[in-house]
C-alpha cells in the first residue's frame, strides 16, 4: 500500500461493496479491511495531498460487523489513531466540498426539471444543433454565476424555495461532519486520547461532554 494508484484502487474497490450506504463483513473480512484501511492511512499527511483519508472517510462509517444481536461494530473505531483526523483544514475542506458537490446536485435537478418542461412544450418544433453545455459539465462557479445573473427574474416564492433548500443543505452537512468528526475523534477508550492532545483541539473531556448534552 505505499503506492498513491494502490491506495487509490483500493478506495475504488472498496465502495464497489457498499450498498444504502452500509457494508456488513464476517470478522475475518473486518479484520482484513482494517488492515487495509491502516496501511493506506498510515501514510496520510495531515493535510492528505493524495486524498487517501477523503476517500476512505465515507468508508469508515459503512463498513461494519455484528458483534453480538442488537450490537454492531464499525471500522471507525479501529482507525481512530491518524493525525490526519486531528487536522482542522482537513475537516473545514471536507465540508465545503462536499456542501458544494450537493448545492451543485440541487441545481442540476432544477434544472433538469425545467429542462424537461421545456422539451414537452418544443416537442414539435424543428430540432435545432445546441451549442450550450451540458448542465453535468459545469462546475459549481459556473452555476452559481448563472443562478446570481436569473435571480433578478425568479418570483419571491421561487426565491425563498431556493434559500430554504440552500440552508437546509449546509445545515444537514454541518449535521453529518459533527457526527463524522464525533466518530473519529472521540475514541471509545478515553485512556487513548493521546492524538487530541498533541494536536491542538481543546480538553477532550469538555469536547466529549458538548457531544453527551447535545444528544
Amino acid at each position: 500500500m505505499k503506492g498513491r494508484a494502490a491506495r487509490h484502487c483500493l478506495t475504488q474497490e472498496l465502495n464497489l461493496h457498499v450498498q444504502q450506504n452500509r457494508a456488513v463483513l464476517d470478522h475475518q473480512q473486518f479484520d482484513f479491511v482494517i488492515r487495509m484501511m491502516n496501511c493506506c492511512l498510515q501514510d496520510c499527511t495531515a493535510m492528505d495531498e493524495h486524498g487517501i483519508a477523503a476517500a476512505l472517510l465515507p468508508l469508515v462509517t459503512a463498513f461494519c460487523r455484528k458483534l453480538s444481536p442488537g450490537i454492531t461494530q464499525f471500522a471507525y473505531s479501529c482507525v481512530q489513531e491518524h493525525v490526519v483526523w486531528t487536522n482542522i483544514q482537513f475537516w473545514e475542506a471536507m465540508f465545503y466540498c462536499d456542501v458544494q458537490n450537493h448545492i451543485r446536485a440541487l441545481y442540476l435537478d432544477s434544472n433538469e426539471e425545467n429542462h424537461a418542461e421545456e422539451t414537452t412544450n418544443i416537442a414539435f418544433q424543428p430540432l435545432q444543433e445546441s451549442t450550450e453545455e451540458p448542465q453535468e459539465a459545469k462546475s459549481a462557479l459556473e452555476i452559481a454565476s448563472e443562478q446570481l445573473r436569473l435571480w433578478p427574474t425568479m418570483s419571491r416564492e421561487k426565491q425563498q424555495e431556493l434559500i430554504q433548500k440552500e440552508e437546509s443543505t449546509v445545515f444537514s452537512q454541518a449535521i453529518h461532519y459533527a457526527n463524522r468528526m464525533s466518530y473519529l475523534l472521540l475514541p471509545l477508550d478515553t485512556s487513548k486520547n493521546r492524538l487530541l492532545r498533541s494536536s491542538g483541539l481543546g480538553d477532550v473531556e469538555s469536547v466529549s461532554n458538548s457531544f453527551v448534552t447535545n444528544r
